[in-house]
């Protein structure tokens, strides 16, 4: 059997770190936390949930933190979290693990809680994603922001799920600007890696600089390889940042070169269909002519469906998301019956 030691690196982290300890203490064989330099009680937390406290003295850079943190493991798996994420324990099956030799690289579900602003409202929407975070001995990490684990095993996808609430406005707020802020600096210091470029492209958007966001998500796109496993959110992404700037040529000439690659994704269609109106209110005397497309795109969406499987794809957008969308569109143009119908299909469960 083969035991499985937790490795979190922490920074003030008294909020949530209890909840994510007490989560996996039962599933796991022994708990290890670093902190790199917490002044709100962290480390006296993590003690009395039965972890082990190590120190390392931040420099600006997560791979060696937690490397740092990997070499106090004393076990064949190691099951990497933050400590804004948390072990959905009925959805563990950690028994398997244990028979499994630790002789690949594991994917966890992660599950975030993100608000969405609807209009006047904000509206609490989840994604689904699939990251390695089971790792044998051996398996290291490269990279100061958005690290990613080293290897050259082969990656499978395991019976662990994680929730993950650090996405949502109050903790994005907590957290402020510290992630632009490092990847700027790696940006300027001539660090062009795509994944690089369109972290920070998402870090821009997320503080409204809408151009300098553009800038970036193009330049992404330009650089990356059509295989990589984030290429689909890096379109998506890029097609709202584009109708927030007005950049329609752009923006079209994405649609047609990716349409066929991802004609099966509701997460495409959805962000086809909010690009195009937002590309009716930039130039409102093409709205009637982009009134179709958009019908179509939400359509599509429905047609689709939901795709649980499906890694950081956005839970609603083939189903109650488009249905919304629907909805609004009917009720604005004055068809009243199918705007009903849609209003209903939108009711969430």
């Amino acid at each position: 059997m083969a035991a499985i030691s937790l490795v979190a690196i922490v920074r003030n982290e008294s909020r949530s770190l209890l909840r994510m300890l007490t989560s996996a203490r039962n599933l796991v064989d022994e708990m290890v936390v670093v902190d790199t330099g917490s002044t709100d009680g962290t480390q006296d937390i993590a003690r009395a949930a039965g972890a082990r406290v190590e120190h390392f003295p931040w420099c600006g850079d997560f791979a060696a933190a937690r490397n740092h943190a990997l070499s106090f493991a004393r076990h064949p798996w190691r099951l990497v979290l933050d400590a804004d994420e948390w072990l959905d324990e009925p959805a563990c099956d950690v028994a398997t693990l244990r028979a499994s030799a630790p002789d690949f690289v594991g994917q966890i579900c992660v599950v975030n809680t993100f608000d969405s602003a609807q209009g006047t409202q904000s509206e609490r929407l989840r994604t689904r994603t699939w990251i390695s975070r089971l790792l044998p001995v051996g398996v290291h990490y490269a990279g100061a922001i958005h690290e990613q684990p080293q290897h050259a095993f082969a990656v499978r996808r395991v019976p662990l799920v994680a929730l993950h609430d650090g996405y949502e406005d109050a903790q994005l707020t907590r957290k402020g600007d510290r992630n632009l802020q490092l990847l700027a600096r790696l940006i300027d210091a001539g660090h062009d890696e795509p994944y690089l470029i369109y972290q920070y492209a998402r870090e821009l958007d997320r503080t409204s600089a809408d151009a300098a966001a553009a800038q970036h998500y193009a330049r992404a796109l330009a650089q990356v390889a059509p295989e990589a496993p984030w290429h689909e959110a890096l379109v998506c992404a890029a097609l709202q940042s584009f109708g927030k700037t007005g950049e329609l040529e752009i923006a079209f000439a994405l649609i047609e070169a990716q349409s066929l690659r991802y004609a099966e994704s509701a997460d495409f269609w959805f962000c086809v269909g909010c690009f195009l109106m937002d590309a009716a209110s930039v130039k409102p005397q093409l709205a009637t002519q982009f009134m179709t497309s958009i019908e179509n795109s939400f359509l599509r969406c429905l047609e689709i469906g939901e795709r649980p499987e499906k890694s950081d794809g956005v839970e609603g957008r083939g189903s109650f998301l488009a249905a919304q969308n629907l909805y609004a569109l009917y009720a604005a143009t004055g068809r009243d019956e199918r705007a009903e119908h849609y209003r209903q299909l939108a009711q969430r469960a």
